[in-house]
């Protein structure tokens, strides 16, 4: 039979079998080689069925090919006219499990090392904000007076206090420290959280109240805090409070000191009262402080703002609001609470008293801004007047901040009146007679030094 009739097909052999392998198939013939025996056209071993689709394998330590039967019709295209067979390179075909895993596996690959990153920040954001957070899903009975929840233990008898929706304060312990556990109901939770929130980024300040940590259970929120002495409350209407040498001037300064601390740090309080004020314990010497706390109801002002809206949250304690925080009209500002504590500032001075007048007409009366501080005692406070006048004003744009009201004489030393007329004194001696400032200093001098000026700075 002619050639040129015959079906064309071509036997791709290997030029080496290694010792260790077992032969799959008869002895071939190799390409390129010659044999006497042979006829005109080798007869060709039947391939074993089993590796008829499968490609050919390479061995990287042999450099052996198995063979397999392939149309030469379909080489033709490939092949140069007088090119040999074995010139012809010979790749190996993926199966379809391995075509599939190779698309697939480097997706799993980014789609795992992109979990793990996500993770990790995670991971370190929940660590630096909950640094002094510990959860506890359920509540320890440590003996019969006394309830622990994690690393918070309190007597549930030993009551400090009591707030609005349900909040009571109790003494306890946070790792053998003494502390006040303020326990909270779920309607409270979210004042709670971001009483907390206020807490870590403002407490730092010797005149804001220390908080220490947060722990749940299945009921309530508990907060531990620095424990005080008393409230504002205590000091100006118990008679038998121990002061320990806090005057009320140092105890206002130190009040208003917590106060510029938050507005720093563009949080408002939005419920400055005496009972918020709290005294702490005393010191190693004996001293006291004034601390600021109760955040629940404080707002954190958005970057660049100096403002916010009256429907971001509860407004404060009827009695002690601001007006514009009951009107209608623009955003208002830290000076609400320039306001309460101008309320604040009266009320410890006058021994209890408030501005506005009785609770039942107060809020009404602040609205109407119809007020009296003829309770002041002009003697003893003499720059108090004018500077509570200027805090409780109605418009919120005259009142000045309180980083202000702390450079106010109110709070000067003797030491720094005395310099003070001395820089004065020195100032006015080098200006002509007919001076605007020496006419106004003697049209005026009666009511600065009224008399014998000594008395009133000594």
């Amino acid at each position: 039979m002619n050639d040129d009739t015959e079906d064309k097909d071509i036997f791709i052999g290997h030029y080496e079998i290694p010792d260790y392998a077992n032969r799959a198939f008869s002895p071939l013939l190799q390409i390129g080689s010659t044999y006497d025996n042979v006829p005109h056209k080798p007869v060709i071993p039947k391939p074993n069925p089993r590796t008829i689709h499968d490609c050919l394998a390479y061995d990287t330590n042999t450099t052996m090919l198995y063979y397999c039967r392939a149309k030469y019709s379909l080489l033709l295209p490939f092949m140069k006219p007088k090119e040999t067979l074995s010139s012809v390179s010979v790749q190996t075909e993926d199966t379809p499990e391995r075509s599939l895993y190779l698309s697939w596996f480097p997706a799993l690959l980014l789609f795992l090392l992109f979990g793990i990153l996500v993770s990790l920040v995670i991971f370190f954001y929940l660590q630096a904000r909950n640094s002094r957070v510990s959860i506890s899903s359920s509540y320890l009975t440590v003996s019969d007076n006394h309830i622990q929840v994690g690393k918070i233990s309190f007597n549930p008898c030993d009551i400090l206090g009591h707030g609005c929706y349900g909040t009571f304060v109790y003494r306890g312990t946070f790792e053998n420290r003494n502390v006040a556990v303020k326990r909270v109901l779920p309607e409270c939770f979210n004042f709670a959280n971001r009483e907390v929130d206020m807490l870590r980024e403002s407490d730092e300040h010797p005149n804001v109240i220390r908080y220490f940590c947060m722990e749940q259970d299945k009921q309530f929120h508990y907060i531990a805090l620095e424990l005080c002495a008393a409230t504002l409350c205590d000091y100006v209407e118990d008679e038998n409070f121990k002061r320990n040498n806090l005057d009320p001037l140092s105890l206002l300064q130190q009040a208003a000191s917590g106060l510029a601390h938050l507005h720093s740090l563009d949080i408002v309080h939005r419920d400055i009262k005496p009972h918020n004020v709290l005294i702490s314990m005393p010191g190693p010497s004996g001293e006291v402080k004034a601390l600021i706390s109760d955040f629940g109801m404080c707002k954190k002002l958005a970057n660049g703002r100096i403002s916010f809206s009256k429907r971001s949250g509860t407004t404060g304690t009827e009695g002690w609001i601001a007006p514009e925080m009951l009107q209608g009209g623009e955003r208002t500002t830290c000076a609400v609470d320039t306001f309460s504590l101008g309320l604040v500032f009266y009320y410890v001075l006058t021994g209890g008293k408030h501005p506005f007048g009785d609770p039942v007409r107060r809020q009404g009366n602040i609205l109407n801004q119809e007020y009296c501080l003829d309770d002041l005692d002009e003697k003893k406070f003499p720059e108090a007047y004018y500077l509570i006048e200027r805090m409780i004003t109605h418009n919120a744009l005259e009142r000045p901040p309180v980083v202000a009201i702390l450079k106010h004489p109110i709070f000067w030393s003797r030491e720094k009146i005395l310099g003070f007329f001395q820089d004065t004194s020195d100032r006015i001696e080098k200006e002509p007679i007919d001076s605007i400032i020496i006419k106004t200093l003697e049209k005026y001098a009666y009511s600065v030094v009224e008399g014998d000026w000594r008395e009133h700075i000594t």
